[in-house]
């Protein structure tokens, strides 16, 4: 009979924490994610939702986590080059936390500033779901790209490929004239 006690005893305890744990939202440190990206993902909170460094952990599942892009380093620039015409465009990029990003784009024509860009940009909330291009490296070497959806409100985007940090798209679009700007890291 404690036998049998004590197994029904073991089940119930179990089933409350799963109950328990479908029902968490937890986010470990916000300050490293960005609120409206944290907010895109209480719809599964009923699975539990547990927000881990670079990792979105649902169900509890460690070993199927969604992993947060992290090839560019923290903290630091790293710069870009671009040549339109007669325009040169650096780009410096700097991530902020897991989701955010400072950049800044100058362009300059015969030594005179022509364009400058800078905001925050944040990863697409739902960048799990599929890439939104690819960077061709070569015929052997695809990388999907990631949504930085820059904060400014006007669909201006950058496009960061995951597992390399070799370039970096800039997308503006326009009424008038639709700006693209392919970088290429500078060495």
């Amino acid at each position: 009979m404690r036998i049998q006690t004590l197994i029904i005893s073991i089940f119930i305890s179990t089933s409350l924490f799963s109950q328990e744990n479908t029902k968490t939202f937890l986010v470990l440190d916000s300050s490293q994610y960005d609120s409206n990206f944290i907010k895109y993902w209480e719809h599964v909170k009923n699975y539990g939702v547990i927000f881990s460094k670079d990792s979105i952990i649902i169900e509890g599942d460690k070993s199927n986590a969604v992993i947060i892009p992290t090839d560019l380093p923290l903290e630091q620039n790293v710069t870009y080059k671009a040549i339109q015409g007669d325009t040169t465009y650096i780009l410096v990029v700097n991530r902020l936390n897991y989701t955010n990003i400072y950049f800044l784009i100058i362009g300059t024509k015969n030594n005179k500033t022509v364009f400058e860009r800078k905001d925050t940009a944040i990863l697409e909330s739902s960048f799990h779901l599929g890439s939104e291009g690819v960077y061709e490296k070569s015929e052997n070497e695809i990388y999907g790209m990631n949504d930085y959806n820059i904060s400014d409100g006007n669909n201006h985007k950058l496009l960061i490929p995951v597992g390399t940090i070799e370039a970096i798209n800039y997308y503006e679009p326009g009424k008038h004239k639709e700006i693209v700007l392919l970088f290429k890291k500078i060495e």
